[in-house]
């Protein structure tokens, strides 16, 4: 039986096709020299002399019935008289330094995107930290390194990737959402390891910078582009004066208790929830329990009204009708009865400025907790990650082009 245009699937520059043989598992094609090319110096263009010759083999994408396809090829090492180079010549549809060809590992790669990678190792009849090998090789030459120009906002935040106080610092550029940098832990150093990736020029064109309430990352952002302004992130801000209200809740059950007055005491416990999730999701049954308890409690309907106030108050993105609002909280706020509300107030006094930004730059950290989700998930598709910079690939990948099947 003649197969037409067999030799078309493994054309390459200066090889043909020897001859090729199967069975129900593996097929071997055996490529060889074309006598009539001639090797010439990549740099110079001059014809090469061929110092020695071996033999190689590497695997690729599969055939009909035959589960794996394997290459033999020679190997030619050639030097330049004129440069006085010398090169390895091998067929460029294998990877250089792989025993794979280039389609293989793209195959490989691709299919990371939507499976684990040892089902992808299953499936492809190889090793799993193989395929994470060539996944992180594919990534790397097809994504390049991030571009740091012309940036204006940033967003930045932590981000736990394990059990225990394993956490990574997430970078992104606050106007498109690309993701520019991941490092490990959640300190000044974590984000100095970004800043210094960028040159005077780069760092010059940043206007703010959002984060949390973290002296680490406030401190080192002064350091390295102190012309840039801090945001505060209103998410954050409303997950700290939660804290404030579970803080008050829990000194009010131990003051009921102490005091005897069980009926109340029950009235606080396990209201926690109630009192932190907003209205629109509580059940009928949670928000009747809420009702009473803020019918019988004053201290803890103070809190709760000033946290409806405060999250209305940070609502808007007009600058001039946030620093109103802002005002008007800060004065009723740092007249309560609750030194726990009133220390709040003070801290909040410090930073209005970088609270207002949120409006005047129109920046919060919303699509970056967005982004946090997604790196749970991948995280959770791959059980996990010891390799903290092929994470960072497979995260910028979420942002760019899908490498096509």
């Amino acid at each position: 039986m003649k197969v037409e245009g067999f030799e078309k699937l493994f054309a390459c520059k200066g090889y043909t096709v020897a001859y090729a043989t199967t069975d129900s598992e593996i097929m071997q094609v055996n490529l060889e020299f074309d006598k009539r090319f001639n090797e010439k110096c990549p740099d110079c263009g001059t014809v090469m002399w061929q110092n020695r010759v071996g033999t190689s083999s590497a695997w690729d994408l599969p055939i009909g019935i035959a589960k794996a396809v394997v290459i033999v090829f020679e190997l030619k090492q050639c030097r330049c008289k004129k440069c006085g180079k010398s090169f390895t010549i091998r067929p460029e549809l294998v990877a250089p330094y792989q025993k794979a060809t280039k389609r293989l590992m793209l195959l490989s790669a691709a299919m990371c995107q939507y499976m684990p990678a040892d089902k992808v190792a299953q499936y492809l009849g190889v090793c799993d930290t193989t395929v994470r090998q060539w996944n992180k090789k594919i990534l790397t030459s097809l994504l390049g390194e991030p571009n740091y120009d012309n940036l204006r906002l940033l967003m930045v935040d932590e981000k736990s990737i394990g059990k225990g106080h394993s956490y990574v610092t997430v970078v992104l550029n606050g106007q498109t959402g690309d993701l520019l940098h991941l490092a490990e832990g959640k300190k000044k150093d974590s984000l100095t390891s970004f800043f210094s990736k960028l040159s005077s020029k780069q760092k010059a064109t940043i206007r703010a910078v959002c984060i949390d309430r973290s002296g680490a990352y406030s401190q080192c952002i002064k350091d390295n582009i102190p012309g840039a302004e801090i945001v505060y992130d209103k998410f954050h801000l409303v997950l700290n004066f939660n804290e404030v209200i579970d803080a008050v809740r829990r000194r009010q059950w131990n003051e009921l208790k102490q005091s005897g007055n069980k009926q109340q005491a029950e009235y606080v416990k396990g209201q926690r929830f109630n009192l932190l999730r907003n209205k629109q999701n509580n059940t009928p049954e949670q928000q009747a329990k809420l009702d009473q308890l803020l019918k019988v409690n004053a201290p803890l309907s103070e809190a709760y009204i000033l946290l409806d106030n405060f999250k209305y108050a940070l609502s808007t993105d007009n600058e001039s009708l946030l620093h109103r609002r802002l005002i008007g909280w800060l004065l009723v706020a740092g007249q309560s009865c609750r030194k726990e509300i009133v220390k709040f107030a003070d801290n909040l006094a410090k930073v209005f400025r970088q609270v207002v930004n949120s409006a005047r730059f129109k920046l919060n950290n919303g699509r970056l907790e967005g982004f946090n989700n997604k790196i749970a998930r991948v995280i959770h598709r791959a059980c996990g990650y010891r390799d903290v910079e092929y994470l960072f690939l497979n995260l910028r990948q979420l942002t760019a082009r899908a490498i096509p099947l």
